[in-house]
């Protein structure tokens, strides 16, 4: 029970932790005399730090998730410890590319892990996971407004995050988390890193890092790194486009167009929610990208403030559905390889973020909303991919707990 409660909190904690240096960016700024420029740079450099780390987060089909997560959470900490002193630009950038890093680790060992715990349940695991994802969504401003009511400096909240994120890598440590696939006994890993030497113990980095290579000759990962590539941009550069769009073309308050948008985290939190109770069936994938092609196109071509609003939330359970579907697909998608698939699909899906510089694009010489009509063609697109894919598959295998055999 206390390890399957760990791992549920992980999204949770990596939403908390990872908002810390965002939110002190103000105060960043002020005290260093850095430019929006160097801001830039430290948000790069996470993006550096994660694609850097991604051959440790390789080894979690190989060594011990114990001790991998262990190093993510403590990785973490040592990160907000350092933009806590904050010396100067080149620590803080030190200390993004660790945060980078450690955030693939930590979630990568403990969802491998989840999935290997949760079985048919996966789907259901990961929604509980992601509704408390939305708690560490505001743990973190949370932080920062009783820092600054009781009149403490904005170091004292990342150094209470770096102390969080320590104390939940001890906890994390003294779990017995499941074993990898490859090598492992039928029994679990011990607490620690006890037994740390018994998980796959012949496997060598090297092997690991080829067999994570051999993936790019595997269609199925390149399906579900296009998915992902695309779905990826759904969430905050539509929340920003929706805002725009609404009090550009539609004239709302920029209040009331917040508002509007916020309907898209309403929907998640509720798509979420539902999903706890009554996980997806087969046609999940398909039916919420239909789901999200019809709000957004709704959205940008029906006038009206109500009709948006309840366009926005049903976008959002769209996106709550089709996200914990792909997760787990991803995960399911090669069960002995589990961590190398997740992190060769998030290496293959990063030119997704040229779609909202395109959508931009488009928006400057044609009008918002265009823009929009572009955005819901996104899901639209989504739905083709998943359709064609579905009627290629063998019978049965688009059920969310469908194994395919590996190849």
């Amino acid at each position: 029970m206390g390890l399957v409660a760990a791992l549920l909190l992980v999204r949770a904690a990596d939403e908390f932790a990872s908002f810390l240096p965002t939110g002190a960016f103000a105060s960043l700024q002020a005290d260093l005399g850095i430019e929006y420029r160097d801001a830039g740079l430290i948000f790069a450099a996470m993006a550096v730090g994660s694609l850097l780390g991604s051959p440790l987060a390789v080894l979690v089909d190989h060594r011990s998730r114990c001790v991998l997560a262990s190093l993510g959470a403590f990785g973490y900490a040592a990160s907000l410890a350092l933009f806590a002193m904050a010396p100067s630009l080149a620590v803080l950038l030190g200390a993004a590319m660790l945060l980078g890093a450690a955030s693939d680790l930590l979630v990568g060992a403990c969802e491998v892990a989840l999935a290997d715990l949760a079985g048919e349940d996966l789907e259901r695991e990961l929604s509980r996971s992601n509704l408390l994802a939305s708690l560490g969504d505001l743990a973190g401003p949370a932080l920062f407004v009783a820092v600054g009511a009781a009149g403490w400096s904005w170091r004292v909240a990342l150094t209470a995050g770096a102390l969080a994120m320590a104390l939940y890598g001890a906890w994390l440590a003294t779990l017995p988390f499941p074993p990898p696939h490859r090598g492992a006994g039928p029994e679990a890993e011990g607490a620690g890193a006890k037994r740390a030497g018994r998980a796959d113990s012949d496997a060598t980095a090297g092997s690991a890092w080829r067999g994570a290579l051999g993936l790019l000759r595997d269609p199925g990962v390149w399906w579900l790194a296009l998915v992902s590539a695309l779905f990826s941009q759904l969430d905050e550069a539509y929340f920003g486009f929706l805002v725009a769009f609404l009090t550009g073309a539609r004239q709302l308050a920029p209040p009331v167009a917040t508002a509007v948008a916020a309907g898209t985290v309403v929907g998640s939190l509720v798509g979420f929610a539902v999903l706890v109770r009554r996980p997806p069936g087969g046609g999940a994938l398909l039916r919420a990208a239909l789901a999200m092609a019809v709000s957004g196109a709704v959205v940008a071509v029906v006038p009206g403030v109500a009709v948006a609003a309840v366009a926005a939330v049903a976008f959002g359970a769209g996106v709550a559905v089709f996200w914990v579907s792909l997760q787990a697909q991803v995960l399911r998608h090669r069960e002995d390889r589990a961590g190398s698939v997740s992190t060769v699909v998030g290496i293959l899906e990063q030119p997704g973020v040229l779609l909202p510089v395109a959508i931009g694009a488009l928006a400057d010489g044609f009008g918002l909303q265009s823009a929009m009509v572009a955005y819901a063609g996104v899901p639209a697109v989504l739905a083709l991919l998943v359709g064609a894919r579905a009627r290629r598959a063998p019978r049965g295998t688009d059920r969310p707990g469908a194994r395919p055999q590996p190849r």
